[in-house]
């Protein structure tokens, strides 16, 4: 399998895959506690909108990333519109330009403050946020770009 495919595989079909087996554990937690929550991590290079001359060092080398990260945003907006009346919540959340390895650490926030968004977003969702794709405030560097 290359490489291509197995980021394609990993990034959009398996998620799907453990959220469909996770289902019957979100329900009882909805259940259990009002509501349950999938928050998929996705990536400004999912957006038609950030696919332009000035992001080219991202995206020209990113093809089947991109492309997983957007089949992953559809994945999760298909999720919940088929599973409205589950009280389970489904967002995608773009964590920013993280400093990280993949982009040789030119990231504008670090992993921690990264995380530390995600976690502050995901602990505040409600239904009225289900099936959106959300970026951190502290983000705009990416989130002007979305289509």
């Amino acid at each position: 399998m290359q490489y291509d495919t197995i980021k394609v595989s990993t990034f959009a079909v398996e998620t799907f895959l453990v959220t469909r087996a996770l289902l019957p554990n979100l329900r009882l937690a909805a259940k259990s506690h009002g509501i349950a929550t999938v928050a998929q991590v996705s990536s400004f290079l999912d957006s038609l909108g950030c696919n332009t001359s000035e992001t080219e060092q991202f995206f020209g080398h990113a093809y089947a990333y991109a492309t997983s990260k957007a089949t992953l945003n559809v994945v999760t907006r298909l999720l919940s519109v088929g599973l409205r009346d589950s009280n389970i919540v489904f967002v995608t959340l773009n964590p920013g330009y993280v400093d990280t390895d993949m982009n040789d650490h030119k990231g504008t926030s670090s992993p921690p403050e990264s995380a530390e968004s995600i976690v502050n977003i995901v602990t505040n969702l409600s239904m009225k946020d289900t099936g959106s794709s959300i970026t951190p405030a502290s983000s705009s560097e990416t989130s002007s770009c979305r289509a």
